[in-house]
């Protein structure tokens, strides 16, 4: 077989791919787990290499004060903390199968897509009993009904 017909059909199949991935693929919120955990430090160091911030809250729930804290930790990130590492923010809202970003009303799967593309370091917040993680370029952090405090995170 010629090196062009090798290379037009490696071409074909490239973009292919790149069609499916960038027009066709349905992401949803595991697509942004799926990463390596990493230590706490290590979290830090990425988030300090960052272009940006991308703030995720999932506010689904009957229950208004829930929301209210997933919100409220969101609001707690995104004006204080984070400020101080002087990179751009960027806040999705979840709420059932909708995310709100700018005024703009879109489904999971573009949310997801669009925060995947950005390549930012995310913050995942949602309510949930589970514990507090760390992954490449992403933080995982639950919030119970019990939240009172200041949604921070430290780093030295």
């Amino acid at each position: 077989m010629d090196n062009k017909w090798v290379i037009t059909i490696l071409l074909l199949i490239v973009s292919l791919i790149a069609v499916y991935t960038v027009f066709i693929k349905t992401y949803s919120i595991d697509d942004l787990f799926n990463r390596k955990e990493i230590s706490y430090n290590k979290f830090i160091d990425s988030l300090q290499q960052a272009n940006g911030i991308c703030i995720i809250f999932n506010y689904t729930s009957r229950n208004d004060v829930i929301k209210h804290n997933v919100a409220q930790c969101a609001t707690d990130l995104s004006y204080s903390y984070v400020k101080t590492f002087n990179k751009s923010v960027y806040i999705y809202g979840i709420e059932d199968n909708r995310c709100y970003n700018e005024g703009r009303n879109t489904t999971i799967s573009e949310c997801v897509k669009e925060v995947l593309m950005k390549n930012c370091v995310i913050f995942y917040i949602e309510n949930s009993n589970k514990t507090a993680k760390t992954y490449d370029n992403l933080l995982y952090i639950p919030i119970g009904k019990d939240y009172s405090t200041k949604c921070s995170i430290g780093y030295h």
